[in-house]
């Protein structure tokens, strides 16, 4: 077993919510450099369809969620068009599913240029990694300019759909993708569509867990272990509900699972993950988050 099994492992678990980027409009210069390239047509247009409108609660849930909330291959077309079509025809579930991977390859490309600026700045200009995020900034020029907030926050209502739906993978990835189209911000962490989102993200783990999502008890992990709002360090979106006990319990429960894998196993033990996790509990509070964690595996079904 190499000594980056377990690295792997933990990085594929929480890929969604550490490593995923958060979704943001373009700039305005980025949106004013492209304004006479774009016809006024799509979303854009005067009259368009409302894309915060309620969705069609029939659809279909959304195949490979989690590859397309994760994507970095540019669409075939400008992704306004894309939404544009999905909107025509929101009951059709290959139109949905392009709209949510056009405009989160977007959203995970959309610091692309200020990334390869400062990678120049650096000296770092000549590597494979400066190559990949100045392709990526320059495809996000190409295919994701004068997107509204409202389109980008079209990713978060299509993951809720198919959450809704049953897709266990968008009950895990839901909490990666903002409502508000940006990530939220310390001033935005009060308004209602944030406060509902966290809500639902919450849920929809716990679910995902209860039925048998081994990872997503990771991830419950990693939010209750968000830096609080009081902290010295910039606070979490998440940070309100920070809790040390519960960030233990669901990351013993998920060690507990885990190690059924014989490799895990070994690497947890070898690296101390429980003893590093309960790092700062009291006896007491390690008690606690023990029982907690013994309820997490008789409450959740097998996978």
């Amino acid at each position: 077993v190499s000594a980056g099994f377990l690295g792997w492992l933990l990085t594929e678990t929480r890929a969604a919510f550490h490593a995923s980027q958060p979704a943001r409009s373009p700039s305005p210069q980025q949106s004013e450099a492209s304004a006479n390239s774009v016809p006024q047509t799509g979303t854009n247009a005067p009259g368009a369809a409302d894309p915060l409108a309620p969705r069609p609660s029939g659809m279909e849930p959304l195949p490979d969620i989690k590859k397309q909330v994760r994507n970095l291959t540019p669409p075939s077309r400008p992704t306004w068009e894309i939404v544009r079509d999905y909107l025509q025809d929101p009951n059709n579930p290959a139109k949905a599913a392009e709209a949510l991977s056009s405009l989160s390859f977007c959203a995970n490309t959309s610091r692309s240029a200020e990334n390869a600026r400062q990678m120049r700045s650096q000296g770092l200009s000549s590597g494979p990694k400066y190559l990949a995020m100045q392709a990526n900034s320059e495809a996000h020029s190409t295919y994701c300019p004068r997107l509204l907030e409202s389109e980008y926050r079209l990713r978060s209502d299509l993951l809720d759909q198919s959450a809704k739906a049953g897709d266990l993978d968008a009950m895990e990835a839901y909490h990666t993708v903002s409502p508000v189209g940006e990530w939220p911000t310390p001033e935005q962490f009060g308004d209602p569509r944030v406060v509902a989102w966290k809500t639902n993200s919450i849920e929809y783990l716990h679910k995902a867990a209860q039925l048998g999502r081994t990872d997503a008890l990771l991830l419950l992990s990693n939010i209750y272990s968000s830096t609080p709002v009081n902290s010295e360090e910039p606070a979490s979106v998440f940070g309100n509900i920070q809790d040390p006990v519960k960030s233990y319990a669901y990351a013993h429960a998920w060690a507990g699972f885990a190690m059924a894998d014989e490799r895990v196993r070994e690497q947890l033990q070898s690296s101390a993950y429980l003893q590093n996790a309960s790092k700062g509990l009291t006896r007491e509070q390690v008690s606690q988050a023990v029982s907690i964690s013994k309820q997490i595996h008789l409450s959740r079904k097998k996978e």
